[in-house]
């Protein structure tokens, strides 16, 4: 397990350690000039308020950006120091997600590899304007890991999750599909539905519903944008985006690389299974 860990810590290193270098881009200096419009009061009721309307779309990012200027000043390094050590915790996260999913180790390990370096993540080395999606998978996937060890959330547990996924939300809209996974993963499990199984699924949809009224359709919210900011539900849509997901995780000239480190990872730890969901 040891051996297995430090092969994807290299592996990553390997290939990312370059981004430190990076400097400050476009999205940068637009992103870190609009933080610094708003007091940062203004900023932390956009994050908490997740249900109104926001200037900022995103706020949990302009927040970021303006406490590391104020903290270091402008220099990139700061940015970038955060950026590769949310990177490391995405992939622990994944781990841990997988093996309290599965309870199968050596298949948490593949996709903690496949987090650690593929190609379509390169843009998230350089460009710290792509830290909203790093912020968005690290606040959701942390919410799955306090959900799926303690399965039936009493009220710490599941305020714990309700702060992340409000946090998630203030990352980036994606988050707005958790409800949607967390009734997957009842569904797979299966077994009598109870009320207390329900309230994370009420609690969080009721969640996911307020900011997709507000934030996203509200007057001034993100769908106002256009563009790419628009929702569109289509089977064309679907299957684009489905064919494209199948290119870019495993049509790469790395691809014989990871494959041969995924296969010896396996073999490492064997099929030995991890902490289950309680039943």
């Amino acid at each position: 397990m040891i051996v297995a860990a430090c092969l994807i810590a290299a592996y990553h290193l390997c290939f990312t350690a370059w981004g430190l270098t990076s400097g400050f881009t476009f999205d940068d200096l637009m992103n870190l000039g609009r933080s610094l419009q708003y007091s940062k009061a203004s900023i932390v009721r956009d994050v908490v308020l997740f249900f109104r309307p926001s200037p900022l779309f995103r706020p949990w990012g302009e927040l970021w950006y303006r406490l590391i200027y104020e903290s270091f000043g402008f220099t990139p390094l700061p940015y970038r120091i955060c950026i590769h050590l949310l990177m490391a915790c995405n992939v622990v996260l994944t781990y841990r997600v997988f093996v309290l999913v599965g309870g199968i180790r050596s298949v948490a390990l593949m996709a903690a590899l496949i987090m650690s370096y593929h190609p379509e993540l390169q843009v998230f080395l350089f460009n710290t304007g792509f830290c909203y999606d790093l912020w968005c998978y690290f606040f959701y996937f942390l919410a799955l890991a306090v959900y799926l060890r303690h399965p039936e959330l009493r009220g710490r547990d599941l305020a714990v999750v309700l702060v992340l996924f409000v946090l998630a939300l203030g990352s980036k809209e994606t988050a707005v599909t958790l409800p949607v996974i967390l009734l997957t993963l009842e569904l797979a499990k299966g077994g009598q539905w109870t009320l207390r199984r329900a309230v994370p699924l009420l609690a969080t949809g009721a969640v996911s519903a307020a900011f997709v009224l507000g934030r996203v359709y509200g007057v001034g919210g993100i769908g106002s944008l256009g563009g790419g900011y628009q929702a569109e539900f289509t089977l064309t849509k679907a299957m684009t985006q489905g064919a494209a997901l199948v290119r870019q995780f495993f049509l790469f000239d790395q691809g014989l690389v990871l494959l041969a480190l995924i296969v010896v990872a396996g073999a490492l730890t064997g099929s030995r299974p991890g902490p289950r969901r309680a039943r």
